[in-house]
């Protein structure tokens, strides 16, 4: 962020504070230029008598002391001498203003994009900063044989375009910013067909994985999942197979994060509500993928689509979640985003190391299961494990009780409660939704539950039972 000093009324104000464009009114009664001698004003107008200049909140309060009218200016610079006046909805969820008031925006940070389809990019008015400023660095088309490496002339959905979106994109005549990797360089690869479903599809995202880590890519964001409806029923996955280890999608992630140090973010999946699944789908499978599933905006439940982690695995899925009312791949852009803003904060971290960050950074943490995975990830929170400042996190408050049931009192007003009963392995063996109409609320122990979850708006208790 760029710093400026601005001296006023002989008081010279920190630089370190964050700086926001204002309008200072000058009255034809006073004349205001000797009291800001530092820089010089971005823009006069003679119509409304007033110059704009970039002011920490502390100068812009000391010039509303002296009796002039200081009007703020909002609006959103690339360079983020000041924060845009509109984030969108999941952005605003993992307090993404904390980490554009640090400056940070996946400058010099490496992301591929492996998705179905970019139709529209060069003309989505979100995505015209990475064309300006030659941030697309390479497609490739993995389904159109012909210009396979012209992005203008692919064909296909807006998927991808959209994906992209929310890793970096920004609406300038809006103001409004949709993804926090801005200053990325992307690499875009089209694998998946919308016309038909098949295997090859997964040769396709396997061979543009590997071409990825040819170009140095550091992060990989897969918004897509394979589970059944393949045209050829014969190719279809059975849920036992959602293991980590059985696709080859899944072994070909395990490989690019333990052998090749790439931080693959992949999607959830949406199939929480089709019978006979409800599991995640694959490559969100393997252990060592960043897998995000999808929270609701208010109160930070699972979303009904997102698919869960199956109980047979010994490790946690999802790993996170955030907002998203359309699909889980909407919401593995955002965490893709994030990551790359903690790599530029610190290029030494490792992929595992930055995505165990994003976990403890999460509303739930230490204590997931398999529909939240560690809950909503806040950026605040990751600034804090950043600077080894992780023991001034709040986290959820232990509660132990020998008995079977147990009194909560309620301090806050809350939309609704929701019980996740779990087993040791942290997988929900039951869920329960209260709507609180009291001062207090009675939690019961469900059969096999080692410990419940009590989820309120954006917090959380944890009970631990100890009764046999």
């Amino acid at each position: 962020m760029s710093r400026l000093k601005l001296a006023f009324l002989l008081f010279i104000f920190s630089s370190a504070q964050a700086q926001q464009k204002y309008w200072v009114y000058q009255p034809d009664s006073l004349d205001i230029t000797h009291l800001l001698p530092g820089p010089k004003a971005i823009f006069c107008s003679d119509w409304i008598k007033a110059c704009s200049y970039f002011l920490t909140d502390k100068q812009a309060s000391q010039i509303k002391e002296a009796g002039i009218p200081v009007s703020p200016v909002n609006q959103f610079y690339y360079q983020h001498t000041s924060s845009p006046s509109g984030f969108g909805f999941a952005l605003d969820q993992i307090d993404g203003q904390s980490l554009v008031n640090e400056g940070l925006n996946g400058q010099g940070v490496k992301i591929g994009v492996i998705d179905g389809g970019f139709s529209g990019v060069e003309k989505d008015p979100t995505l015209q900063h990475f064309k300006k400023e030659d941030r697309l660095m390479a497609f490739r088309d993995y389904i159109k044989k012909d210009n396979p490496s012209v992005l203008a002339a692919q064909s296909g959905d807006t998927h991808g375009s959209e994906v992209l979106q929310l890793i970096g994109g920004y609406h300038p005549e809006r103001d409004i910013l949709f993804g926090l990797a801005t200053h990325a360089k992307y690499y875009l690869a089209r694998t998946d067909f919308e016309g038909f479903e098949k295997r090859i599809e997964e040769d396709n995202l396997i061979a543009a994985m590997e071409w990825m880590h040819e170009e140095g890519v550091e992060i990989i964001n897969i918004s897509l999942g394979y589970t059944k409806g393949f045209n050829n029923k014969s190719e279809n996955y059975r849920p036992e197979q959602m293991d980590g280890q059985t696709s080859a999608v899944a072994k070909a992630v395990e490989h690019a994060a333990t052998e090749k140090g790439m931080l693959i973010v992949v999607a959830a999946g949406n199939e929480a509500n089709i019978l006979g699944w409800n599991v995640l789908s694959t490559p969100g499978d393997a252990e060592h993928a960043l897998t995000v599933g999808s929270s609701q905006l208010l109160v930070w439940d699972k979303a009904r689509f997102s698919s869960i982690g199956p109980t047979f695995l010994s490790y946690t899925k999802p790993d996170v979640v955030v907002f998203s009312g359309t699909g889980t791949s909407y919401s593995a852009p955002i965490i893709t985003g994030l990551a790359a803003c903690i790599k530029q904060f610190d290029r030494e971290l490792s992929n595992l190391e930055i995505i165990e960050i994003i976990r403890k950074s999460g509303h739930l943490y230490p204590y997931p299961n398999n529909y939240l995975g560690f809950g909503v990830p806040q950026c605040e929170n990751i600034l804090k494990i950043l600077r080894d400042r992780s023991n001034e996190i709040e986290r959820p408050e232990i509660v132990r009780t020998s008995k079977n049931k147990i009194k909560i009192p309620l301090t806050l007003k809350e939309n609704r409660i929701v019980l996740y009963h779990k087993n040791e392995y942290h997988h929900v063996v039951r869920r329960a939704m209260l709507r609180p109409a009291k001062s207090s609320v009675i939690i019961k122990r469900a059969q096999s539950a080692q410990q419940t979850t009590v989820l309120f708006d954006h917090s959380a208790k944890e009970i631990i039972w100890e009764g046999p």
